[in-house]
Formats: C-alpha cells, structure tokens, sequence
C-alpha cells in the first residue's frame, strides 16, 4: 500500500499537471512529529527536490538542504520524526511573494497534509512565502491545528544576518522542545 503522504503528492501532480516532489517514503510520512515547510521546489532539474523528487535535505545536495541539515543539527532536531514540504507543492516559476491564488491553493494542500499526520506537533514555516501560506491555512480552518513557528528561511545572507541566524536557531529550539512534548 502506497503511504498516504506520497500518495496526495501524486495525486496533486496529477491534478495540477505539475511536478510535485513527494515526502521520503523510507521517514516517519504521517507518523511525523514536525512538519518543515519551505516556499515551492527549485527552478531547475538539479535544485532542491527536483533532482532526487523527494523532500529531503538528508538526501539533497543543495545550499538550502545543507543549511538546513547544520541548522536541525544545532537545534538537536531527530531527522528521524520529520517531514519536509513545500508551502506550494510546485515550483511556482516567479519570485516574491506568493500571489493570492497561490496562497490559497497552497493553503488548502497544507491542511490537507497535515489532516494526514495525526501525531504532528509542530509546523515550521521557514521563510517569508511558507509563512504566508501556513497563516493562511490556520485562518481558514476551524479545526485544531499543530503548534506553529514562523522562522527564517535557512539560506540567510546579507545585512541582519547574525540577528536571523540567531532568530532561527532559537525558533528550531522551540520546535525541538515541541517535538519533545514540551
């Protein structure tokens, strides 16, 4: 039997016509304590999910993966109780902010996910475009969601930076008390 978090990724591409990387079907899938939410898989064919088509950055060889990998590390973050998505399951082929119509489809397949996962704790929207899709999602619904943390995006550079590494290592930390049951 197919596992039903790799089986909505499909049945989204199917209904979209759009590639959609697919959770690792060998992780903890619905059995996930910590969801990790990103804007939308790279560009190209080699960047992010889209070389190996799993939400991974354990098995992906990309700057965001290896940022994040050093980040979970820190936070003491068990890669073995996660799962990774992306707040639009398809490249979405601009940048900038998420447009409406991408939020709310985004929006609706992230309550969809997570009404797969009936252990998870926590939700992490890591950056300005999951973010935007994760308020959504918890505006819309009116069912009990997971907590959610609303953290920098791994890939921090530029001016501000110590002050967001900082932000983040702190947000993974509550994240991994969360997981914990704290």
């Amino acid at each position: 039997m197919q596992d039903p978090l790799v089986e909505f990724a499909r049945q989204i591409s199917a209904e979209t016509g759009r590639g959609v990387p697919t959770p690792n079907p060998r992780g903890p899938t619905r059995r996930t304590l910590a969801l990790f939410l990103l804007r939308d898989p790279g560009a190209t064919a080699t960047s992010g999910a889209n070389e190996t088509g799993i939400l991974d950055p354990y098995l992906n060889r990309d700057q965001t993966s290896v940022r994040q990998r050093k980040a979970l590390a820190a936070a003491n973050i068990d890669p073995r109780v996660c799962v990774r998505r992306n707040a639009s399951p398809y490249h979405l082929g601009y940048k900038g902010e998420i447009s409406d119509a991408d939020r709310a489809a985004g929006s609706r397949y992230l309550r969809g996910f997570i009404g797969l996962c009936k252990e998870l704790r926590v939700v992490v929207a890591m950056g300005d475009g999951a973010q935007a899709v994760a308020a959504l999602a918890w505006q819309q619904t009116t069912s009990k969601l997971p907590s959610l943390i609303q953290a920098p995006h791994p890939m921090i550079y530029g001016r501000g930076w110590a002050e967001r590494q900082a932000d983040l290592a702190g947000k993974l930390r509550e994240a991994a008390r969360l997981i914990r049951g704290g």
